[in-house]
């Protein structure tokens, strides 16, 4: 299960690197995934054909083993920004669907949040027929 992590309203990237050293904190703790920060955009074609991109990356990507392991990566993230002042929104994609935790998330926001991250441990919906 391929899953993103954005931090959009960290220009520094500060804490997105925070967010990825805790999660391979929480890897050696037992967390399954493979963990690893990359650019949002795909390289681009420079002018001598040759692939090129910067040096920043943006968002932090896992291949969970389990739709459990999602709603675990909740509460990590709960936890993670409990231990520290959060700055950016936390924004978690997964097929097209998205939870978005905002820095200053009131209780019933948190809960919202965990439930839009268990409704992503289920496929996504076909399109209708014709919708294609």
């Amino acid at each position: 299960m391929d899953v993103q992590l954005r931090l959009p309203d960290d220009s520094d990237h500060g804490e997105l690197k925070q967010l990825y050293d805790w999660l391979l904190a929480e890897r050696e703790l037992g967390l399954d995934a493979e963990i690893r920060l990359r650019a949002q955009l795909p390289p681009a074609e420079g002018p001598d054909g040759d692939s090129t991109m910067g040096d920043a990356f943006d968002i932090v990507q896992l291949v969970l083993e389990s739709a459990f392991q999602l709603t675990s990566l909740g509460f990590i993230i709960i936890e993670f920004r409990r231990a520290r002042r959060p700055r950016s929104h936390v924004i978690v994609e997964r097929d097209g669907r998205r939870a978005v935790l905002r820095p200053d998330a009131s209780p019933e926001e948190v809960e919202a949040f965990l439930r839009e991250l268990d409704a992503m441990s289920d496929p996504p919906e076909d399109p209708p027929d014709g919708a294609r």
